[in-house]
């Protein structure tokens, strides 16, 4: 017995249900990857922009990946970012300011550089920018209570529980 496979015959309709489907799921992608695929030319403002973040908040263990997105959801919010974290780092070294609380005292008066000031820190310890989610359980707001709070999601343990192998009995 020998079957054979016939091609069902393409028709308009289905290229156009296709063409639409792939349109859609292009045009829902995050911004940062879209931002990702720009490749290596935006690897120097990224650099940039940890580099301030680490000025910002000096836990020493910033997280690359999340301030890469961070920083693409920053430009996708409010396109005067780059310039304005540039502006921003930029006075701090001018001024050879070390730390956070120097800078957040010596822009107080300059309400665009405190502004920016504001939504970097905000963006890492909320992990979030606007309305985009970039990091729920890396946010750096987690690490605050870590010890004592589970992060709060639909079960009892800590996000991720399952992938640590369970202690020996």
């Amino acid at each position: 017995m020998s079957f054979q496979h016939r091609a069902a015959p393409v028709s308009g309709l289905r290229r156009t249900m296709l063409a639409l489907v792939a349109g859609a799921v292009a045009g829902g992608l995050p911004s940062w990857r879209l931002a990702a695929a720009q490749g290596p030319s935006a690897a120097p403002a990224i650099g940039a922009f940890l580099a301030l973040s680490r000025l910002l908040i000096p836990l020493g263990r910033l997280d690359a990946r999340i301030g890469a997105r961070l920083y693409t959801a920053l430009l996708a919010q409010d396109h005067g970012f780059a310039a304005r974290s540039l502006a921003l780092a930029e006075f701090a070294r001018a001024r050879a300011i070390a730390n956070v609380e120097a800078l957040a005292a010596a822009v107080a008066a300059e309400p665009a550089l405190a502004g920016t000031l504001r939504q970097i820190v905000s963006a890492w310890y909320l992990g979030q920018v606007g309305n985009t989610v970039v990091a729920f359980d890396l946010a750096l707001m987690q690490d605050q209570v870590r010890d004592a709070v589970v992060v709060p999601t639909y079960c009892n343990a800590a996000p991720a529980y399952w992938a640590a192998r369970p202690p020996r009995a």
